[in-house]
């Protein structure tokens, strides 16, 4: 299915005083075999149960191995200092949200809302972007 509302997003990250974003940069892909395995075999209905860092270099790994243009959704279950459930929700060709972050931001977003949400929607592209559409935050409606 695809996620049609691009343009609203939740960017109470970027808002907020207390989050300290990283250097822009482009995706890098994990330097760890078992994760470049895992982000090449993610498929809809995909569940899996990480750390935070762990999903990041997944997601990174995830969107390198598919077209720029391709848009992967993911379901996240946030809970500081333990694993986090992360589930593969959507795939599907489009174009980025106009909010978009870049990749390098991620993690010390996913820091940001781990913190403060139980339940996020995180969609990235590979070309290097991702953004949290709205609904996030355990209120979303499934795609």
């Amino acid at each position: 299915m695809m996620y049609t509302d691009l343009d609203d997003d939740d960017l109470r990250y970027l808002q907020s005083g207390d989050f300290v974003s990283a250097q822009p940069g482009p995706w890098v892909r994990s330097a760890n075999p078992f994760e470049q395995r895992l982000a090449k075999n993610l498929r809809v209905g995909r569940c899996l149960l990480l750390d935070l860092q762990t999903i990041a270099r997944v997601v990174a790994t995830a969107a390198l191995e598919r077209q720029a243009s391709e848009i992967l959704i993911f379901d996240l279950e946030l809970q500081q200092g333990r694993l986090c459930s992360i589930t593969v929700v959507s795939s599907y060709i489009g174009m980025a949200s106009i909010c978009a972050d870049t990749a390098g931001s991620l993690l010390p977003a996913l820091r940001w809302y781990c913190s403060r949400e139980a339940i996020i929607r995180l969609a990235v592209s590979g070309c290097g972007l991702f953004w949290f559409p709205v609904g996030s935050g355990g209120t979303h409606e499934s795609l």
